[in-house]
């Protein structure tokens, strides 16, 4: 997410990262440990209807593009899921609306399926990462479920397609996976481009910066550019 965000602040877009992860590895890495957990965070706009640009700061090695301060306080998955039962799924999209960004982008846990479904609930498009690996199909029946679910409240939101990641092309594990998305879901649902895996993309967490920006030549660089210009295109043809 912090890739995507990043090369379209640098394209002039005003962009906004929702860090719906209870880990909160955006807004971490996008406003520094200490900063991500102080102040208002997405947990008030989501339970008590606070106005979510102060829960928004801007992501300090960007220009414009801003991030969610969420992180730990998020993470109370059991008290937030009876306030989301109640009607809250729907406080993201109404807290979104009027906004001053040009794009958004909600970054989803893999689980929690509730903090999931207001995502869904928000979004015009979703993008699924599927690692190529043997594991990685299972859960997508459940999103699709869940995807369908949403529809119900949010009849604008469509797929944009799943995007493979952790790719290494020669191994046999990323073959099968590839064909049992193909089987399931059809080619055109499948993204062309891909993220490999590479070490670059792993050395985040400890530079604090995504790999488009310390390193914009690189082959995982332009694997996030690729996937960019491809989601541009998709999302035109499915609007």
């Amino acid at each position: 997410a912090l890739n995507l965000c990043t090369l379209l602040d640098r394209a002039g877009q005003r962009v906004l990262l929702v860090d719906l992860d209870p880990q909160g590895s955006s807004s971490a890495l996008g406003l520094g440990q200490e900063a991500a957990d102080q102040g208002q965070s997405l947990v008030e706009v989501l339970t008590d209807g606070k106005p979510l640009r102060r829960a928004c700061r801007r992501i300090k090695w960007l220009k414009h593009a801003q991030v969610t301060c969420s992180g730990e306080r998020l993470g109370r998955v059991q008290a937030l899921q009876a306030d989301l039962v109640a009607g809250g799924q729907l406080a993201l999209r109404d807290a979104l609306k009027g906004g001053p960004w040009d794009t958004v982008i909600i970054d989803c846990p893999p689980v929690a399926a509730h903090l999931i479904k207001v995502a869904l609930v928000a979004a015009d498009h979703v993008l699924i990462p599927c690692p190529m690996t043997g594991a990685s199909t299972r859960g997508l029946g459940a999103l699709m479920r869940s995807i369908s679910a949403a529809q119900r409240l949010n009849s604008d939101l469509r797929i944009a397609g799943v995007l493979p990641t952790m790719v290494r092309p020669r191994r046999k594990a990323a073959k099968t996976v590839m064909k049992q998305l193909v089987d399931a879901l059809g080619a055109d649902s499948i993204f062309d481009a891909y993220v490999r895996e590479d070490s670059s993309v792993d050395d985040l967490d400890l530079r604090g910066r995504p790999v488009v920006f310390y390193r914009s030549n690189d082959g995982a660089a332009q694997d996030y550019k690729d996937v960019l210009a491809e989601l541009n295109e998709r999302m035109g043809a499915v609007a």
